[in-house]
């Protein structure tokens, strides 16, 4: 477990969206538009090398180009792609990376170890801290950072959010949407290479912003570190963790009042 450099995922000053296009399927597209539709304050340079500007962006041909280190980068390049680009970041000093591009689910299991090998040998974790691969990003809404492929985009509250299921990440924020309530965090894991639950326990367990945390678990490959975070966390907090089938409570469960959306 290691909170280390996770508050350059979480809380950055400068995002860079790689291997984004103008084809409005592409997964660096839509992450651009949430970035800009939600009106996050920092820069945001988007890294094209056949588009001259993206959702009103001037492009930059790769990440050598960038007139600033980016403390975020949301990668959206095919998996084939992944490592020279991290490889490329980590030389400028990025310290955070998103991977959303396709190609994990397609990849044999011996093909998905190496690529697991590789990337942990770039990254140096925590050096560079990577959230995914197949990860349909994250959102902090009390800071309009919307890193994600979703196309709605939550209100802000007290209540964080961490699942391990990509839809049902799409389906809490649009239901929540039409209900009024907001969250400190929303965060879709994806295959966990390097972040995991319990590095994103510990660090929502003294967030100040995040008074609950809510986790939905299909499996768990690092159960004695993710027992450890969400007992510490719940001496804070509430901890509500669902499995398919069954909750458990570490703390009583948190009123909804608490994570009810900010007013404007």
């Amino acid at each position: 477990m290691s909170v280390i450099n996770l508050e350059y995922l979480f809380n950055p000053k400068s995002v860079a969206v790689v291997g984004t296009t103008n084809d409005t399927t592409n997964p660096g597209n839509i992450v651009m538009k949430n970035l800009m539709g939600g009106g996050f304050s920092g820069p945001v340079m988007p890294v094209s090398s056949g588009a001259e500007a993206i959702s009103g962006v001037l492009t930059y041909k790769d990440v050598d180009e960038l007139p600033k280190t980016p403390d975020l980068a949301i990668v959206a390049n095919p998996l084939d792609e992944v490592p020279g680009i991290l490889e490329s970041l980590k030389k400028r000093g990025t310290r955070a990376a998103v991977l959303v591009g396709s190609g994990f689910s397609r990849m044999a299991p011996g093909e998905r170890d190496e690529f697991r090998k590789t990337v942990r040998g770039i990254a140096k974790s925590p050096d560079m801290r990577v959230l995914g691969p197949k990860s349909l990003g994250f959102m902090v809404p009390s800071l309009n950072l919307y890193a994600s492929l979703s196309h709605a985009r939550a209100g802000s509250g007290k209540l964080a959010f961490i699942s391990q299921s990509d839809s049902l990440f799409a389906t809490v924020v649009d239901w929540a949407g039409d209900k009024g309530l907001g969250f400190s965090h929303l965060v879709a894991l994806g295959a966990r290479l390097d972040v995991t639950f319990a590095d994103i326990i510990d660090y929502l367990g003294t967030d100040p912003m995040t008074r609950a945390i809510m986790i939905y678990v299909e499996s768990i490959h690092d159960a004695r570190e993710f027992m450890s975070a969400a007992r510490a966390a719940s001496r804070n907090k509430p901890v509500l963790v669902l499995r398919p089938g069954r909750a458990l409570d570490f703390l009583p469960a948190c009123s909804l009042d608490q994570a009810r959306a900010s007013p404007a």
